[in-house]
């Protein structure tokens, strides 16, 4: 693909995601899901085309991405162009949410390759296609929910947020206050409240605090990606956390998603049920 033919595909997906706004509920970047058909939820993908070509993305239902689509992985691009097509495609059934590697520009990440091989690809445009990109990061949702179910979120529970509301306009609050940082970052642990991360931005945050918000905003369990583990997914009181990606500098995990029928009750106990591994 050539650098013009990739700035126009940028520019379409760009156009589909604001049309979404037409197509699901939405509050401000906060897309509400409908119950009535079925939801397939994928994890980090970092770059790993060989696995994303694996996922069954033609089947009927909407199919929500978690974020981390670049870096680690040696296909960023090719990662982006086939989510791009998909969103372009089926708008209707492709939801893509901010990871913490589609943050916003003054947060910085590390590893961060994707620039070094844009630059590969590149050599003479690689700054506007970065910058197209970056527009493109900053017009994804910060969060998804399935009404009376679910939130479905990069990293976790903002310290500054205790509504769904909180969530859809932090990008506009940003960076004022960390609601967005925190939502893109944050990590559950087993210790009750909020604590500093040892990732060095965002916070660890407890099983106290996934329940007060979900108990606050009807929900029953918080499907995020954001972290590794070797079968793909991690199962922690109300919280499941999924990684959909096969790498070396992961240890090779097993690739899973979560595939839900239409009416699913996500409680958490029942969520093991719903993975699906590739």
């Amino acid at each position: 693909m050539s650098p013009n033919q990739l700035l126009a595909l940028i520019e379409e997906a760009i156009k589909a995601l604001s049309s979404q706004n037409r197509l699901f509920e939405t509050d401000g970047r906060l897309v509400t899901l409908p119950r009535d058909e079925p939801i397939s939820v994928y994890g980090d993908i970092h770059g790993d085309y060989d696995t994303l070509k694996k996922l069954p993305l033609q089947r009927h239902g909407i199919k929500v991405f978690l974020g981390d689509y670049v870096d680690r992985g040696p296909k960023p691009i090719d990662v982006l162009v086939r989510l791009m097509n998909q969103v372009v495609n089926h708008p209707h059934q492709t939801v893509l949410l901010r990871g913490n590697h589609e943050g916003p520009a003054d947060v910085p990440v590390h590893p961060r390759d994707f620039p070094a091989r844009l630059q590969r690809r590149y050599p003479d445009s690689w700054p506007e296609v970065l910058g197209s990109f970056q527009r493109l990061f900053d017009s994804l949702a910060t969060a998804a929910v399935i009404p009376g179910e679910a939130l479905l979120i990069h990293g976790g529970i903002p310290s500054t947020a205790s509504t769904l509301h909180d969530l859809g306009d932090a990008h506009q609050r940003h960076p004022a206050d960390t609601t967005l940082v925190e939502a893109l970052w944050n990590d559950p642990v087993t210790m009750d409240g909020y604590h500093p991360s040892s990732r060095g931005t965002g916070r660890h945050f407890g099983p106290d605090v996934v329940e007060k918000f979900l108990e606050c905003n009807g929900l029953k369990a918080l499907i995020r990606g954001h972290e590794s583990y070797h079968k793909g997914y991690h199962s922690m009181d109300r919280v499941l956390t999924l990684h959909t990606l096969s790498l070396p500098i992961y240890g090779s995990p097993t690739p899973a998603y979560l595939e839900a029928p239409p009416g699913t009750s996500y409680e958490p106990s029942k969520l093991g049920n719903l993975i699906r591994v590739t």
